[in-house]
C-alpha cells in the first residue's frame, strides 16, 4: 500500500512536471505565431509601384547638415538630385537628423516616426555619439548578461520570464572587488547616471557621480569627459581642462579616443565663450594623443583666424614643432605664419623644408621666389615671440609629457595591477557594443514590422563594429561612404569636403547625397 502510495505520487510529479514542459512548449509557439503574424505581410519592395515615394534621413548632426546651410544637408541634396534624375516619380525627401543624437534615442523615436509619417524608405546614420551620449539607454547595464546562451535568449518565453523578473526585480547587484565584470557593468551606470543628472541640470550630482566613475576605474576615459562636461556646464572651462590633462597621464593608450574627443568639444566651447586661451590650450593638450591631429590642426587655423593673431600662431606651432619635428602641416602652417608677420627670413626656413616634398614643392618655391623678392626690397623684419602670452610653462608641461607619455601609461599600468585592461582591446566597446547592437537590431525590426525598406548609411571615414555586424547579421541594405571619400581625397584638401569640426562641407554632403541616391535609381532599374 504505502509502495503503491509513493507510485502515484511520483507519477503525479511527472505528469505534472510534463504539463509544466507542454505548457511552455505551447506558450512559446503561440508567442512566436503571434510574433510572425505582427510582422505583417507588407513587402518593404512595395513601393516600387508607388508614383510618389517618402523617404526618411534619420540620424545625427551629419544628417542634421551641421557645417552647411540647410540647403546643403545631404537630405536636401538628395531631393535636388532625385527630382533631376527620375522624372517619371515624385519624390519628398524628409530630414529627420538632429545633432548630438545615439543610437538609442533613434530607435525609441522610430517606431512613432514610421506611424506619424508612414514612408517607404528609411535611411539611417548613427552611432558617433554612442560613446559620448548615453541619454536613451536608461538602466539596461543593470540587466545585460553577456553569458546567456543565444539560443536560450532568442526564446520568447525566455524574454517573457526576463520582462516578468526585471519587474520584480530591479535592483542593480552591487559590484565587488572579485568580480571585473560587475565592476564594469558599475562604472558605466555611475557614467550613465551622471549623464543623466547632468541632463536634468542636476550639476552637483553629476560631477559627485562623475567623480565616484573616476576613482573606480581611473585607468578608463568616460569618467574624466562626464566631469569635463558637467564644469563645462558650470563654464568652468579652466577646471575642464585640468580634468583632462590628469586624464592625459592616468588614461591606457586604448583609451585615450574619448579623452580626445573630449578635448576637442572642451575647445569649442570655450571658442563659443570667447576664452580663445582655453579653447588652444585643450588643442594643444589633444595633439599629444597624436590620434588625429589634422582634425586638430583644422580647429587651430579656425581660432587664430577668428583672433587674426599670426604671433599667438606662431608660437603654439613653434612648440608643436618641437614635439613634432617631421610634421609638415606644422611645417607648412610656420611658413604661412612668418609670412603674415613679414618675417620671410623666417618663412623662408620651413619653406626650404617642404621642397623635399612633392605634395608642397611647387608653393615652396612660390613662397621662397615671394620672400627674397621683399627681403631684396627691405620690406622684411624680425619677429621675436620670446616670453608672450605666458605659454611657455603649459607647453613646457605638454613636452614632458609627450616625452615621458608611454613610461608614465605603463608604470601606471603595472602599479595599479591594471594588466587584464590593458589586454583588452577596446575595454569599453567590448562592453557597450552588445547593448548597442540591441538597439540597432531595433532600428532594423521596426522598419521590417512595418514594412518599410531600411538602409544604413556609413560615415564618411567611419562605420561602428557593431553596427556593421547587425547589417551583416541581418542582411540589411547598407551604403559604404568610405571608399568614395578617401578616393576624392587623394586628389583633393582635406578641407574641400570638411569643416574644422569635422562634419562635411557642402560638397562633402553633395557625394553622401549622390551616394544615396545611386542607391535609390537602383531600386527602380
Amino acid at each position: 500500500m504505502i509502495v503503491k502510495k509513493r507510485e502515484n505520487k511520483r507519477l503525479r510529479a511527472a505528469m505534472i512536471f510534463l504539463g509544466v514542459i507542454l505548457g511552455l512548449v505551447c506558450c512559446e509557439f503561440i508567442l512566436q505565431i503571434s510574433s510572425f503574424l505582427m510582422q505583417g505581410t507588407i513587402s518593404a519592395d512595395s513601393f516600387k509601384d508607388k508614383s510618389s515615394i517618402k523617404i526618411i534621413c534619420m540620424g545625427d548632426s551629419f544628417t542634421f547638415g551641421a557645417g552647411a546651410m540647410p540647403e546643403f544637408s545631404y537630405p536636401a541634396q538628395l531631393q535636388r538630385i532625385l527630382d533631376n534624375t527620375i522624372s517619371e516619380k515624385s519624390f519628398e525627401v524628409i530630414n529627420l537628423g538632429y545633432p548630438d543624437k545615439n543610437s538609442a534615442l533613434l530607435a525609441q523615436e522610430l517606431p512613432q516616426v514610421i506611424k506619424d509619417y508612414n514612408p517607404d524608405m528609411v535611411f539611417v546614420m548613427i552611432g558617433v555619439n554612442d560613446y559620448c551620449n548615453f541619454k536613451g539607454l536608461g538602466n539596461i547595464f543593470n540587466t545585460h548578461d553577456f553569458s546567456k546562451v543565444d539560443v536560450l535568449a532568442n526564446l520568447k518565453i525566455f524574454k517573457l520570464f526576463q520582462i516578468i523578473r526585471l519587474n520584480l526585480k530591479a535592483n542593480f547587484s552591487p559590484a565587488t572587488k572579485d568580480n571585473f565584470r560587475q565592476k564594469i557593468f558599475a562604472y558605466f551606470k555611475l557614467i550613465i547616471e551622471a549623464a543623466q543628472q547632468r541632463y536634468m541640470n542636476d550639476l552637483k550630482k553629476a560631477e559627485m557621480l562623475a567623480k565616484e566613475a573616476i576613482e573606480k576605474f581611473p585607468s578608463l576615459g568616460l569618467g574624466y569627459v562626464e566631469l569635463a562636461r558637467v564644469y563645462q556646464e558650470k563654464i568652468f572651462f579652466s577646471q575642464a581642462l585640468d580634468v583632462f590633462k590628469k586624464a592625459a597621464g592616468m588614461v591606457i593608450s586604448e583609451e585615450e579616443l574619448p579623452v580626445f574627443s573630449g578635448l576637442i568639444e572642451l575647445s569649442r566651447n570655450a571658442e563659443a565663450a570667447e576664452e580663445y586661451d582655453i579653447s588652444i590650450r585643450a588643442l594643444v593638450l589633444a595633439c599629444c594623443f597624436s590620434l588625429d591631429n589634422e582634425q586638430v590642426y583644422a580647429e587651430f587655423d579656425h581660432i587664430f583666424a577668428i583672433t587674426e593673431d599670426p604671433r599667438k600662431a606662431i608660437i603654439i606651432y613653434t612648440a608643436l614643432n618641437e614635439i613634432f619635428p617631421e610634421d609638415e602641416q606644422i611645417i607648412l602652417r610656420l611658413g604661412r605664419m612668418y609670412k603674415a608677420m613679414r618675417d620671410f627670413e623666417g618663412a623662408k626656413k620651413y619653406w626650404a623644408v617642404l621642397l623635399k616634398n612633392k605634395n608642397f614643392q611647387q608653393e615652396a618655391e612660390e613662397e621662397i621666389a615671394s620672400a627674397d623678392f621683399f627681403i631684396e626690397r627691405g620690406a622684411a623684419v624680425v619677429f621675436n615671440s620670446a616670453g608672450e602670452y605666458g605659454f611657455s610653462e603649459f607647453l613646457n608641461e605638454i613636452s614632458v609629457f609627450k616625452r615621458n607619455n608611454v613610461k608614465v601609461d605603463r608604470n601606471y599600468i603595472l602599479k595599479n595591477n591594471r594588466i587584464l585592461l590593458k589586454n583588452e582591446n577596446k575595454l569599453v566597446e567590448k562592453h557597450l557594443n552588445p547593448i548597442l547592437a540591441k538597439k540597432i537590431e531595433s532600428i532594423a525590426n521596426s522598419c521590417d514590422n512595418a514594412g518599410i525598406k531600411l538602409f544604413f548609411v556609413s560615415y564618411p571615414l567611419l562605420v561602428q563594429t557593431y553596427v556593421l555586424a547587425e547589417v551583416k547579421r541581418g542582411n540589411i541594405a547598407f551604403i559604404d561612404l568610405r571608399p568614395r571619400f578617401l578616393e576624392v581625397l587623394e586628389t583633393g584638401q582635406w578641407s574641400d569636403f570638411f569643416v574644422h569640426d569635422g562634419h562635411c562641407s557642402a560638397l562633402g554632403y553633395e557625394i553622401i547625397g549622390k551616394a544615396v541616391a545611386d542607391v535609390i535609381v537602383k531600386q527602380f532599374n
